[in-house]
């Protein structure tokens, strides 16, 4: 008997070990975190740790409390730690650069950011006042002496003198000046999109949303005004697409979806909604979640909880009626079902699920 169990858990690890897909769940259960792929395999054992944090670049960053204190560790695909970083606090990784802070003052209210590599090495030290994550290669820093855009090797790309910027998309970013009012520079630093708008996002198949007069539409990528601003909200285009919503009363959003041109596909009649990928749309009427095509028609009638945003066929999906939660296709299927779980986190949209 003893032969035979061995003989069984061999194979087990071995399938296990075989496996180099990467995951898209990780869901905790029993206090272990186990790792899905798309096949609904274990890609590595069991862990104990306390949270997932997210998974970029082919590590999967993780929470270890130790003594009162947390800890930022990144699995490899394999679960084995690779890298602890020594600080408060790490980023996923963007452009093999990830973002680091430490607190400075005992309250845990002031920090100083900075960056390192793969390999844990310092790029930039904890020296920064503000800082944010990579993008296109660059990445917006500040502190006593410049404010301004660095590339991966920490050099000062961009000087943005008295400005404040934010994510490239693209090959644009926002900015903003003295008076608060947004444009858009370049990658050489030069004011492309002048400074007239309240508020701005990130550019996204060509659009980019802008706030005027605490109402949101859609610029292009030459500053023109494309969608009027009309709405309370929006999200970005994806897929030709883009929610847009209205406040009641009670100041709840109810979105519907309009195109490029800005012609509605919907009316505004979805209380949560994810971005279109693959051609769906996760939206949820007054308490279920359900599935649109692109002409706002239900393909999957709603009937969950929750539901999350297609990729490579599959969505995550939770019924807590039913008690039914896994991935299902584009027909509302399940192919892979996650038995009884505490928390779950989607690792392709690096989101919690439940």
């Amino acid at each position: 008997m003893v032969y035979f169990i061995i003989t069984i858990l061999f194979f087990i690890c071995c399938e296990i070990e075989a496996n180099d897909k990467p995951p898209i769940l990780a869901y905790q259960s029993g206090g272990f975190w186990y790792f899905i792929d798309e096949d609904g395999k274990q890609v590595f054992e069991p862990k104990k740790f306390d949270d997932v944090l997210g998974f970029s670049e082919g590590l999967i960053r993780v929470l270890v409390k130790d003594n009162d204190k947390t800890h930022v560790k990144y699995l490899d695909l394999s679960g084995k730690v690779i890298l602890e970083p020594d600080f408060d606090y790490a980023y996923d990784f963007v452009n093999g650069i990830a973002m680091v802070f430490n607190f400075t003052d005992k309250t845990k209210t002031s920090k100083k950011f900075g960056f390192i590599d793969k390999k844990g090495k310092v790029v930039v030290p904890c020296n920064l006042n503000d800082a944010s994550q990579f993008s296109e290669g660059l990445a917006y820093v500040s502190n006593d002496d410049y404010k301004g855009y660095i590339d991966t090797a920490g050099k000062l790309i961009i000087n943005l003198n008295e400005n404040a910027g934010f994510k490239f998309s693209e090959g644009l970013a926002a900015v903003n000046n003295k008076k608060f009012e947004f444009g858009f520079i370049d990658k050489k630093g030069d004011l492309v999109i002048n400074y007239r708008f309240d508020e701005v996002g990130y550019f996204n198949e060509g659009f980019a949303k802008y706030n005027r007069d605490n109402k949101f539409g859609f610029i292009d990528r030459q500053g023109n005004e494309r969608i009027p601003a009309n709405f309370d909200i929006v999200r970005n285009f994806s897929e030709g697409q883009a929610f847009v919503g209205l406040y009641d009363t009670d100041f709840r959003a109810f979105w519907a979806v309009i195109d490029t041109n800005g012609k509605y596909k919907t009316r505004h009649i979805f209380t949560r909604v994810q971005d279109y990928s693959e051609g769906l749309a996760a939206v949820r009427d007054s308490s279920l979640w359900g599935y649109i095509n692109k002409d706002g028609k239900y393909i999957i009638e709603p009937r969950f909880f929750y539901a999350d945003s297609f990729r490579n066929g599959i969505a995550w999906v939770s019924d807590r009626i039913s008690k039914e939660f896994g991935f299902i296709d584009t027909k509302g299927n399940f192919k892979i079902k996650i038995p009884e779980f505490d928390k779950a986190f989607e690792l392709r949209f690096n989101r919690r699920v439940y």
